[in-house]
């Protein structure tokens, strides 16, 4: 009876972790610590156990640790950049502006203080005429101080 209650507690645990294996990305965890980026199958499904029976993925999600980053910057953001794109450029090029505002806005910087900021890096945030805006705003979030 022993065994059964073991069969089915490790069945129930494969199952609920047998999801990471089907995953394009296995995320933050002892697995993707250990395993690194390296492609294919055998290595996903190795990270994915990792990752599974060491229930250490929440924690590092949580705490920013075993590999796991932060989002670059949230989708409405991203949106609102590429919308923007060119009149963003003209407001940051002369450090201030409607858009300009409501960017900082939406990231909860204050604009007074990092308007200036995008201003001095401009050539940095728009290196070039093609720019994208996952470039644009890859940029401007590491430009965002720690403390906001």
């Amino acid at each position: 009876m022993t065994r059964k209650k073991i069969a089915a507690v490790l069945a129930v645990g494969m199952l609920a972790f047998s999801a990471n294996v089907f995953a394009t990305e296995m995320g933050p965890g002892l697995g993707s610590t250990i395993i690194g980026d390296k492609p294919g199958k055998v290595n996903d499904i190795l990270k994915g156990f990792l990752n599974g029976i060491a229930f250490n993925q929440l924690f590092a999600i949580s705490f920013g640790t075993s590999g796991y980053v932060e989002e670059e910057m949230p989708d409405s953001v991203r949106d609102f950049v590429e919308q923007n794109m060119d009149a963003l450029a003209a407001d940051i090029s002369k450090g201030k502006g409607e858009r300009l505002n409501t960017l900082c806005d939406m990231l909860g910087v204050p604009a007074d203080y990092f308007a200036p900021v995008l201003k001095q890096n401009f050539t940095k945030i728009y290196p070039t005429s093609d720019v994208t805006a996952k470039q644009v705003t890859d940029t401007i979030r590491s430009l965002i101080p720690d403390e906001k």
